[in-house]
């Protein structure tokens, strides 16, 4: 077994709050919750994440956060948070959330350089609220991608302590603990 520990502020790919704004504001293809429980999950897919031949399991980046404060609830894990990044891995995989007042789900992809990608993810919102429609939100890997300065995210590596090497083989990866916050009280980002 290895153990990897990753340090929030050493380990970290930090994106301020104007390029988070942007992020949110020009990058990512968003949804605005209100009040209630909402399934999101991938539906449809046209995916090429690059030039190779081989079949790629499809996922998308979500950012969520509640407006002026407000929590949900990320019923996969059970905890109750203002802010959360999480990925969605395959068809099988979704995001239950139950929205207190108001959230915003930003959808997109992480890259070192998006020229080469050419695919659309629909993601398919739905809800028990009787009056809710089904909605689709598409995301597309040009559109919706944010290039990573590559040299600043190859010096977040250190080798021994949040990098592992992985030889041919099955693995199990799991968070064992953590105490991990995005911001503090005082500085959180401006909604669209």
């Amino acid at each position: 077994m290895s153990l990897l520990t990753i340090d929030t502020k050493n380990n970290c790919y930090v994106i301020d709050a104007n390029q988070m704004n942007n992020l949110q504001q020009n990058v990512a293809s968003y949804f605005t919750f209100e009040k209630g429980t909402f399934n999101i999950k991938i539906t449809d897919v046209c995916y090429s994440y690059s030039n190779t031949k081989t079949k790629e399991e499809p996922f998308v980046l979500l950012w969520i956060y509640g407006i002026d404060g407000s929590t949900f609830i990320n019923k996969n894990t059970g905890f109750e948070v203002g802010a959360t990044w999480t990925t969605l891995n395959g068809y099988n995989d979704s995001l239950k959330l139950e929205v207190k007042e108001i959230a915003v789900l930003s959808a997109l992809f992480f890259n070192v350089n998006n020229t080469d990608n050419s695919s659309l993810i629909n993601l398919s919102i739905t809800s028990d609220k009787f009056f809710f429609n089904t909605q689709t939100l598409t995301v597309d890997s040009k559109r919706n991608s944010y290039v990573l300065d590559e040299n600043y995210l190859s010096s977040l590596k250190q080798s021994g302590s949040n990098l592992v090497e992985l030889n041919p083989g099955n693995y199990r990866i799991k968070i064992r603990e953590g105490n991990a916050t995005y911001w503090s009280d005082s500085k959180k980002f401006n909604w669209r």
